[in-house]
This record gives structure tokens, C-alpha cells and sequence, in this order.
């Protein structure tokens, strides 16, 4: 659903997007400083507090400075807009560990 209405704003020249599904890994190819920046299932259903796709994620949602890494480099991440999907059930416990519930 996500997906249908952001690419249909986009055919539209209405808006940009970012899109980062399958998991947070480390580089985040193709991101440009999109307003729109669109994860899906962030962390896998065994997700480990300390791991690295959670500190990632963290960051995101900090109001920091985030700095996210591209091919060739970094960007200080500042999407307008960050739409988080997932359908795992523990993502609820895990906004909780996180303080964002």
C-alpha cells in the first residue's frame, strides 16, 4: 500500500522518495537527501538490542545530525518524513526498549 502511493505521488513529479527495504544494512545506495525516506521491515524478527541495524534505526529517528553512509561517502541524513513498515510483531516491544512508545 505503502509502495502504490508513494510511487504513484512520484509518477506525478508530486514527490521524491527514498526507499530501504530488506533491512537496515550499512549503506544506504541510492539516498539523496529525499524528503521521503520509506523503511520496511527495519529489523528482523530476532533482533538484538546492541545490534547494528538498531543503532541505525535509532539514529534516524534521533533529531540529531544522523550521518548515513553511500558508495563513495556519507550524508547527513534529513528526510522530512520517515515511514516505518514492518509486520513484525516484536517491532512493538522494540519501540518500547527504545522509549518511542
Amino acid at each position: 500500500m505503502v509502495y502504490r502511493v508513494l510511487s504513484g505521488l512520484a509518477q506525478r513529479n508530486l514527490c521524491d522518495y527514498y526507499s530501504k527495504g530488506g533491512g537496515l544494512r550499512k549503506f544506504w545506495d541510492g539516498y539523496d537527501n529525499q524528503p521521503i525516506a520509506w523503511i520496511d521491515d527495519p529489523v528482523s524478527p530476532q533482533f538484538d538490542t546492541d545490534s547494528d541495524a538498531i543503532q541505525q534505526l535509532k539514529n534516524v529517528m534521533s533529531v540529531g545530525d544522523c550521518i548515513v553512509e553511500i558508495k563513495y561517502g556519507s550524508l547527513v541524513f534529513d528526510s522530512a518524513l520517515l515511514i516505518i513498515t514492518s509486520n513484525i510483531h516484536q517491532f512493538v516491544q522494540l519501540f518500547k526498549i527504545l522509549d518511542y512508545v
